[in-house]
């Protein structure tokens, strides 16, 4: 049976969690165009129309900048499809593309509400109580920069998801006293999850894969299982990940499609 104190906290998370999502709503819907999200848009409306991964065939006449958008991983887009096939199915004409954006843009609600459930469950952790963890949740989730992030539609909501699990999951390992096998899968998976997301977040994935290492050393136990946490972790790592960098692989070889590098030379040449 639930305590009086366990449904007022959970009201609060409820409350709390609307909060920092009405904020991105807010601006979702006075915002123009964020950062490049015409061309982020180009790659949810792809992937609302196609069940395979864009190539670079797919986008060498259509994005403005560098037509190396199809190497963010799909899974960032994920969010935001669901929303703009509702839209699109909503009537047989044509939808105008700025309602077409602005109906996906809800897909950042969902990263508002993920993005605050994982910050809580480090809090939870770090923080004497309920209560402090939960206002601390609060306060680092109304950072303005990160509101208007889910506000539009983009690639690096995912990478500071994935970064967050990362954190989580760090949080965990340092804080344990003993190394179950669901952490080492958890390790894995954020590990995977950062590897799917901008290339400047994968720094979160070296370090939790220090403290891993780290808390696989210092927790009394056997070699062989020691490796087992290993070979579990890095299993779940390249499962999550190594079909994307496999596409990308591909997609590189005996391509000039580096976003950095042939940025210009690209776009003069549509």
């Amino acid at each position: 049976m639930l305590r009086s104190q366990d449904i007022i906290y959970s009201i609060g998370t409820v409350l709390c969690c609307l909060f920092v999502s009405a904020i991105s709503m807010h601006y979702s819907s006075v915002a123009y165009r964020g950062p490049d999200e015409g061309n982020h848009f180009a790659m949810v409306d792809f992937h609302s129309k196609n069940t395979r991964l864009a190539t670079w065939e797919d986008f060498r006449f259509g994005t403005k900048r560098g037509h190396a958008y199809h190497l963010f991983s799909p899974v960032g887009y994920i969010p935001y499809v669901p929303f703009l096939i509702l839209e699109d199915s909503k009537s047989e004409r044509k939808q105008g593309n700025d309602q077409r954006l602005n109906s996906s843009r809800l897909g950042g609600i969902a990263y508002a509400v993920l993005q605050f459930l994982l910050t809580l469950a480090i809090c939870l952790i770090l923080f004497p109580s309920r209560l402090s963890a939960l206002l601390a949740t609060t306060a680092l989730n109304s950072y303005i920069q990160l509101r208007y992030l889910h506000a539009y539609i983009n690639a690096d909501s995912f990478a500071i998801l994935a970064s967050t699990f990362a954190a989580y999951c760090i949080v965990r390992l340092l804080s344990a006293s003993s190394l179950s096998f669901t952490t080492s899968l958890l390790t894995g998976l954020a590990a995977g999850s950062v590897l799917l997301g901008k290339y400047n977040g994968f720094i979160s994935a070296f370090v939790l894969g220090l403290v891993f290492l780290h808390s696989v050393i210092r927790f009394p136990s056997g070699v062989v299982s020691k490796l087992r946490h290993v070979a579990f972790a890095a299993c779940a790592a390249l499962i999550c990940s190594f079909w994307f960098h496999f596409h990308i692989y591909h997609e590189l070889a005996g391509k000039s499609v580096l976003a950095g590098k042939e940025h210009l030379g690209l776009m003069h040449s549509t």
